[in-house]
Formats: C-alpha cells, sequence, structure tokens
C-alpha cells in the first residue's frame, strides 16, 4: 500500500451506462457530498427549524446574526464536501486498485489486485435509499480495509468488476475460506472485533498474541503498556511516595523488580498498584478500538495477563486459551530465573487454569514449533472472524477437532 501527495498517474476512463468494464476511474455519486455529513446536516436543519420559529425573546433579536452565523457554517460545511467529492476519484486497472482523495492535501492510496485477500461491499440504510454503497478492499484475511470507495453508483457491478479484475490478476478476494458475506461487510462498516488472549504463565500468549500481529490484528499489550506507564513521571513520583525512593533503580526511574517483590507479598499492595494503572491501561486499549474502528475496523487482540480477574473478558468477542504442557512451561520460565516462591506468588494472583479454560471459547495449543503454531493461529482466527465470536473451539499444531 502506498500513500503518497504526487499527482494522479492514471486516465480517466468512464464507465458505460450499463455499469463498469474492464479498467475505468470514477467518482462517487453526487450524494457522497450529503451521505457524507448526513448527521451534520440534520442537525443543521433543526437548528434552522428552531432559529426561525424563536419567540419574541432574546434570541427574536439575534435572529439575523444567528441566520447569518447558520448560512455561513452550512455554505462552507456544503462547498468543502463538494469540493472532496469533486477531488476524490476510483480506479481500477489491469493490476491495481487506488482512490486519490483530499482537497488542500492529495492522497493517493493504492493496492495491487494480486495481493488482495478480501473485499466487501457494505450498503447502509442511508445508502441503499440513495442508490449507492461503499466498497472495501484490503490485503490481510482478517477485514483491514486499505482501499475504500465510499457511496459508488451501482455498488453490485462494481463490485462484481472489482471482483473479476482481483480474481484475474491472481489475487484471493475471499482469503478467509467460508467468510459469510455480512460478516465482510460489517468491518467495513467498522467493525471491531476483540480477541482476549488467556493462558498460563509461561504458555506462550504473547507469540500466540505476535503471530496474530504478524497476520494483520491489532495487539494490545497490557504488560508492555504497564512498563510504559512505569517510566513516566505522574506514575514514578505516586509510587516513591508509596513506597520510599528505594524503589528506584540506578537510572533513577521504578525499578520493575523491586516492585514485583513489593506486590507480590502483599496483595493488599498489588491491588493498590492495579488500581492505579489498570483504569489508564484500559484507555490505552480503548484508544485503540477507537482507531481501529475509525480506519474501517479489524480485529484487535488483547494480551493482558489478569483477562479474566480484571473483567476484560467481558469486552472480548472471543478468549483463546492457549494451552501448554508442564514441562514445556518451566522450560520456557527457566530463562525468567525466578525463585520457586516468586512463582508461586504469580500463578496465586490469577486464576486456576482450568477456570480459564473454562471460561474461555477458543482453545489453542502451544507445545509445537512457531511453524505449527502459525499455522493454529492462521485458523483459529479465520473461525472466530467468520463468525464473530464463535462457539467453543480447540486447536493443535494446526489441526482442528472438538473439546
Amino acid at each position: 500500500m502506498t500513500t503518497t501527495d504526487r499527482e494522479d498517474r492514471s486516465v480517466p476512463i468512464a464507465a458505460s451506462p450499463d455499469g463498469p468494464r474492464g479498467s475505468f476511474s470514477i467518482r462517487p455519486s453526487p450524494w457522497f457530498i450529503v451521505l457524507r455529513h448526513a448527521w451534520w446536516y440534520a442537525a443543521m436543519l433543526l437548528v434552522l427549524v428552531v432559529i426561525w420559529s424563536a419567540g419574541r425573546a432574546l434570541l427574536q433579536d439575534l435572529r439575523g446574526l444567528f441566520l447569518g452565523l447558520w448560512w455561513l457554517a452550512f455554505l462552507f460545511r456544503l462547498v468543502w464536501d463538494f469540493l472532496e467529492w469533486l477531488n476524490r476519484r476510483y480506479t481500477l486497472t489491469g493490476d491495481r486498485i487506488s482512490r486519490h482523495s483530499g482537497v488542500l492535501r492529495r492522497s493517493l492510496v493504492e493496492i495491487p489486485l494480486r495481493n488482495i485477500q478480501y473485499l466487501a461491499l457494505d450498503r447502509s440504510v442511508r445508502q441503499r435509499l440513495t442508490g449507492v454503497g461503499s466498497l472495501a478492499a484490503g490485503t490481510s484475511a482478517l477485514l483491514v480495509p486499505e482501499v475504500v470507495w465510499n457511496d459508488i453508483p451501482v455498488p453490485r457491478r462494481y463490485f462484481d468488476d472489482v471482483r473479476g479484475a482481483v480474481l484475474a490478476a491472481g489475487g484471493n478476494p475471499s482469503g478467509l475460506p467460508g467468510l459469510a458475506a455480512p460478516g465482510a461487510a460489517n468491518a467495513a462498516a467498522g467493525r471491531v472485533i476483540q480477541v482476549g488472549v488467556a493462558g498460563g504463565i509461561g504458555s506462550g500468549k504473547s507469540a500466540v498474541a505476535g503471530v496474530m500481529r504478524d497476520l494483520g490484528c491489532h495487539v494490545s499489550d497490557s504488560d508492555a503498556e504497564a512498563r510504559r506507564l512505569l517510566d513516566t513521571p505522574e506514575i514514578r513520583d505516586e509510587l516513591t511516595r508509596w513506597w520510599g525512593s528505594s524503589i528506584l533503580g540506578s537510572s533513577g526511574w521504578p525499578d520493575r523488580s523491586k516492585i514485583a517483590e513489593i506486590i507480590f507479598s502483599d496483595a493488599s499492595e498489588r491491588a493498590r498498584l492495579e488500581s492505579l494503572l489498570h483504569p489508564l491501561i484500559k484507555q490505552a486499549r480503548d484508544r485503540l478500538v477507537s482507531r481501529v474502528r475509525e480506519a474501517g475496523g479489524g480485529v484487535v487482540v488483547v494480551d493482558a495477563p489478569l483477562l479474566f480477574e480484571s473483567g476484560i473478558d467481558r469486552d472480548c468477542d472471543a478468549v483463546v486459551f492457549v494451552e501448554a504442557s508442564d514441562d514445556v512451561r518451566a522450560g520456557r520460565l527457566s530463562s525468567r530465573r525466578w525463585s520457586p516462591e516468586h512463582l508461586s506468588a504469580r500463578q496465586a494472583a490469577q486464576l486456576p487454569l482450568d477456570q480459564k479454560r473454562a471460561r474461555s471459547t477458543h482453545i489453542i495449543r502451544n507445545d509445537g514449533d512457531l511453524a505449527h503454531l502459525r499455522r493454529s493461529v492462521e485458523s483459529l482466527l479465520k473461525a472466530i472472524v467468520a463468525s464473530g465470536s464463535g462457539g467453543r473451539t480447540a486447536l493443535s499444531a494446526g489441526d482442528r477437532e472438538s473439546r
């Protein structure tokens, strides 16, 4: 995908009256001018009614001023949306699909057709009433739109034409086998699927989240966010006020090992720290979800050690339990050089594994190598995205089995 301010390179090719054929370059329907900010226009009309029907109060004396300001705001928005429409163009050539947009700052977003793994057509109620629709294309099989054509006329014809061009170029517009069209449409309209990752210490939750990131997901790493927060002046000052300057390392910032000694030897201190950090971590996660939704939708993976304990699972559409044998987990934990007492304290702060497993919607084994794990994760994500949340599923070394 490329975004640039360079001049448009494609030559406009008008679509025929019967619909698109071959390569073409079009603008959105003129309905784009109104639909782009439909609720804003509706609100402005309501404000106009209120101003016009004002009585003999103070507003009556200022009605001329308010009407002038109303017309100024209304015309500015209308002219700007008209310029947005005039400068927006959607182009399909033999090897790529692109969107040109912008008024003062011009941009081009394009992707090769051979790389497309999903194609979606979405039509809201307003779009259906006006005969338009939105087409979204992406190179990830996890419903992450990269090129979106908003408010195109005869949307079904253009969708079929683009899909034919993708297939001819060697792309796979249905990268997730069996994916229902409504699921793709919802994602294109801003649908966000949240997937929680749970498991025992040393099971490889972060490895699973990392594979999901490689497959196009957006990962909210609670541990990483907590580490970032510990290195902020506000949190440092609060912790030194609680526990004194002895928790600071040679760098002058909180020493995580010293903090761990405090919170895993005193449950009340651990709860105190969690009450400080967890709301801030949640704010960061909410911001990520909002950004993904504004970008068109996708999958957000929540990698949090206390997923169930903190109630984060209630926000998730699916929860994946990462299972590994005791020997494998012990081998992974040996590199962390934790004392048996420290490990026991950490495990005691979390729910028992059987409870985590029972409360999860999907299970994946992580006893093999990274290649097996990747195949397992990819199959699992396909199942989750296809169903939204799905039923209980178990996957091992890439094979799916009933549980």
